[in-house]
């Protein structure tokens, strides 16, 4: 008895409390981040309110595999009423509507652009709160970033690695309100420097996942005298890492893992070739000049 009095209000509260949504939302789109009410008449075992995940999925009953995202609230209707109807043995009365749209006030802080208080949708992630920061700074650690979560005794601290999202997108940690998210870093040059057979030789400025092409094309790419097969790569501050670099033979590689990163503070040095034909040509016409004029001043 008491369920059915508890599913009555909560019923009644979906279907009132969002009249306004169900009258002419229902031609609106879903996005990611909604929250949307599910009641699904008589069988209040189905009602609840779901969030549209990164991938667009909801969390309800036989429809978990289906993105719903850019549908509208009609279609998706129609498509938990037409899957349920094998559940409950005939077409279900289903109805939907958004939720109110509540935020989270989320802390960054750290080596983002724009630390700050921000305010960010329910089933937002801590790359979204980033996003709204501006983003990380060069030398932000991102396998290192931290989030904060509660007060005094019920505090407790969480590890996210979003370099690992970086490279395979498989993190999806939600931030909760009062969330304070820290991203560290290490102090000093955000900076690489290119030397040598490059257009623009100098320093610039690197990224998180920067690789040694990044960097060589950020300075113009390779001159015409460069020795590309010779690319000499030092890192100073990571354990004194220096070694030869052969970018023709990683242009050709499938496995793209085995193109080095580079880091703030490395240098990256492409040497020039020792005889091009260029030179060669160019020795070669001032030879024959050379031999030209001796011949008509000795004549």
């Amino acid at each position: 008895m008491h369920r059915k009095i508890v599913f009555f209000w909560m019923t009644t509260f979906f279907l009132f409390g969002g009249l306004w949504s169900l009258s002419w939302g229902q031609g609106e789109k879903i996005e990611v981040g909604d929250v949307i009410n599910i009641v699904v008449y008589e069988h209040e075992e189905l009602t609840k309110q779901v969030t549209v995940l990164r991938d667009g999925t909801i969390d309800f009953p036989f429809v978990e595999d289906l993105p719903v995202a850019g549908i509208t609230l009609e279609q998706l209707k129609e498509v938990i009423a037409a899957r349920l109807s094998r559940y409950t043995g005939g077409r279900p009365l289903v109805m939907v509507n958004f939720a109110e749209a509540y935020t989270l006030s989320v802390v960054v802080l750290g080596f983002v652009k724009s630390p700050g208080v921000y305010e960010i949708p329910v089933g937002a992630t801590v790359q979204g709160a980033l996003s709204l920061a501006g983003g990380p700074l060069p030398r932000a650690e991102l396998e290192k970033v931290k989030v904060v979560r509660g007060e005094d005794d019920a505090k407790q601290e969480h590890i996210v690695d979003l370099q690992n999202f970086l490279e395979e997108g498989k993190v999806d940690f939600l931030v909760q309100d009062s969330d304070v998210v820290i991203v560290p870093g290490t102090l000093g040059t955000t900076t690489v420097k290119v030397l040598g057979g490059v257009r623009n030789p100098g320093s610039y400025e690197t990224f998180p996942r920067a690789n040694i092409f990044d960097m060589i094309f950020a300075a113009g790419g390779p001159s015409e005298d460069a020795a590309v097969t010779r690319i000499r790569l030092i890192s100073p501050g990571r354990e004194n890492r220096d070694v030869n670099v052969n970018i023709k033979e990683l242009l050709h590689s499938e496995n793209k893992t085995d193109i080095p990163l580079v880091y703030p503070g490395d240098i990256i040095f492409i040497p020039e070739k020792l005889v091009t034909w260029k030179k060669l040509i160019g020795v070669a016409r001032d030879v024959s000049v050379f031999v030209t004029m001796y011949y008509f001043l000795t004549r």
